[in-house]
């Protein structure tokens, strides 16, 4: 496959993206989470508290009784989402994915072919930003889903 001189021109010419934050306010999550946007993501963060369950507890057994238990088992989860920066691995690479093909496309609007390259540069210019966004997301729903996680976490 011989490469086109015209599309590696095109990307070099394009400046890389500053390095930026993506920051949602509460009222566009919550928008988000009424349009049901969030739906699979819940889902995903049921699962992690419950394959997580077991750690959960324990750390928030260790915390000291300071602050209320309910408490504690709210930010018991959100530590643990921050630190692994995912709930579903999988689900999060299928919709990066999804990303990369729409760009794909609207550059092969413009004329532009080259799938590896624009999925390199995707990345390079905005898989930083994505996952910074769904982690916001994440520790959003954890707030919103609040009750229902605490409930998860204290089943027996």
């Amino acid at each position: 496959m011989s490469k086109n001189p015209q599309t590696e021109a095109t990307f070099e010419e394009l400046p890389p993206e500053p390095v930026t934050t993506v920051f949602y306010s509460h009222r566009v999550l919550a928008e988000k989470l009424e349009r049901g946007e969030f739906d699979r993501l819940k889902a995903n963060l049921r699962e992690f508290v419950l394959r997580h369950k077991d750690e959960i507890v324990q750390t928030v057994n260790e915390l000291p009784e300071v602050v209320d238990r309910r408490v504690r088992i709210v930010e018991t989860i959100g530590t643990l989402i921050e630190e692994s920066k995912s709930v579903s691995p999988a689900t999060e690479m299928a919709d990066q994915i999804n990303e990369i093909n729409k760009e794909i496309w609207y550059q092969g609007e413009k004329g532009q072919t080259d799938r590896a390259r624009i999925s390199e540069e995707w990345t390079r210019r905005y898989a930083a930003q994505w996952r910074n966004a769904r982690l916001q997301e994440l520790l959003y729903l954890v707030e919103a889903m609040a009750d229902e996680l605490i409930e998860i976490v204290e089943k027996k």
